[in-house]
């Protein structure tokens, strides 16, 4: 018999595309220390944006391409806002955290 343990996410679960809203993946973005849950925002932001900026699965019909197409700015648009404000975030805890990952 296969045991499997999982850990259901928050309330208010910040990473909602890996965790499918059903289990957490530990990704840190819901921690209560605020360097890492920073650190592990700004990551999954970047991954996102990649995502968005290399997603080749475009529909052959123009008018539903040209809805990805509008979609797929809008959310690169609200990705990159929310990386400027963590980046912020970071920048203020500066002065009394070590950063840990590199977003440059």
């Amino acid at each position: 018999m296969t045991v499997i343990i999982d850990t259901p996410i928050i309330d208010k679960c910040w990473n909602l595309y890996d965790s499918y809203g059903e289990i957490c993946v530990h990704c840190g973005c819901c921690s209560k220390d605020p360097l890492t849950r920073y650190n592990a925002r700004i990551e999954v932001l970047l991954r996102w944006i990649e995502q968005c900026e290399t997603f080749d699965g475009w529909i052959a019909d123009s008018s539903l391409k040209a809805i990805q197409e509008k979609n797929i700015a809008r959310d690169l648009k609200a990705y990159r806002r929310k990386l400027r404000y963590y980046k912020k975030k970071m920048e203020r805890l500066n002065g009394t955290h070590r950063t840990v990952c590199n977003w440059d």
